[in-house]
């Protein structure tokens, strides 16, 4: 039998970034990018059932049952903290455990240029940080949300799902809904964070058009926000976000998002040694040349202030990874 808390511990002595859970196969373990093998005996179905009633409430588990797939966090500092993916697979329960860095990083261990710390600082405006699955965008807002908590008075409303890092009020005051049981949906939440005097509002994901529009009303009203988005390049981030919009008024659409922007950082998570992980970045600063490219839709010519190639070549130089593994991650 495979038992939540031994696979935990075992992962956590590892330093695996991921435990994946399927019924039929071992538990598997993600350590420095790589997946390995443990030592633990196949998941058995009454197994992947006992875990889902360890990490879900009881109305967590029927949505689960209803939908087929759920998210949700789970964890204290003993264990680690996790995201966990739930899913349908073979009509038994599978899961992946993301595991959330117990300390929330400062945005200089990040490498984030100093336009980030000047949004933070920002009265209004839109910050994209962007990325694939799994590529830091949780951990990189909350880098955000706690420099202004260190550094500003405001009212910060974060609408996640789940909620990962748990953030403590210092000269901020923060609140921290999670999507399903706090608020209906990132939308409802957007509508809700205009009415409780929010001065920063944080989107864990813009998933679709009713979040978008009330991310661009909240900016319009004089609010600052930051959201996470999917995209490998900046472009691609931008692009998603203009296919979103409604095709009604489109051009007027796509002006307002122009106007709103502040700034984009499209990341990923690499591996290097001594089992680290780093993120690589290009970030642009959105100057009126380059609101005025979005607005003509040549956004594909935007040109980054900083590129993936420049924060690669930094972990070339401080031999965090070899020119060889460099080369790599600029051909991919």
């Amino acid at each position: 039998m495979v038992l939540l808390e031994e696979l935990l511990k075992e992962a956590k002595k590892k330093k695996a970034s991921d435990i994946h859970v399927a019924v039929g196969s071992i538990p598997y373990l993600r350590v420095n990018g790589r997946l390995q093998p443990t030592s633990f005996s196949p998941v058995e179905q009454a197994d992947s059932l006992e875990i889902l009633v360890q990490i879900m409430t009881s109305d967590q588990r029927e949505k689960f049952e209803e939908r087929g797939e759920f998210d949700v966090a789970y964890g204290d500092e003993a264990k680690g903290r996790y995201r966990i993916h739930a899913f349908k697979q073979r009509k038994t329960a599978a899961m992946v455990f993301h595991r959330i860095e117990e300390e929330i990083p400062d945005l200089d261990s990040l490498g984030m240029p100093a336009f980030v710390k000047e949004i933070c600082h920002a009265n209004k405006g839109l910050c994209i940080i962007s990325g694939p699955v799994g590529g830091g965008k949780s951990m990189t807002l909350a880098a955000m949300v706690n420099h202004i908590n260190e550094n500003r008075e405001a009212f910060i409303v974060t609408i996640e799902n789940p909620v990962e890092y748990c953030h403590k009020n210092d000269k901020s005051l923060i609140v921290q809904r999670e999507v399903g049981s706090d608020t209906k949906g990132y939308g409802q939440g957007l509508k809700d964070a205009l009415r409780e005097d929010a001065d920063v509002i944080v989107v864990g994901e813009i998933a679709d058009v009713e979040t978008l529009e009330g991310i661009l009303m909240a900016v319009e009203t004089g609010h600052l926000v930051l959201a996470a988005a999917p995209g490998n390049h900046i472009c691609d981030s931008i692009e998603y976000l203009i296919r979103l919009l409604r095709p009604q008024k489109l051009e007027e659409n796509i002006r307002r998002l122009a106007s709103t922007l502040r700034g984009v950082v499209s990341q990923r998570i690499v591996s290097i040694t001594d089992y680290k992980r780093q993120l690589v970045f290009e970030a642009i600063e959105m100057d009126e040349r380059a609101k005025e490219q979005i607005k003509k839709g040549t956004y594909e010519d935007l040109k980054p202030n900083i590129t993936m190639k420049d924060t690669i070549d930094v972990l070339v130089k401080n031999k965090q990874i070899t020119s060889e593994d460099g080369r790599k991650l600029l051909e991919n």
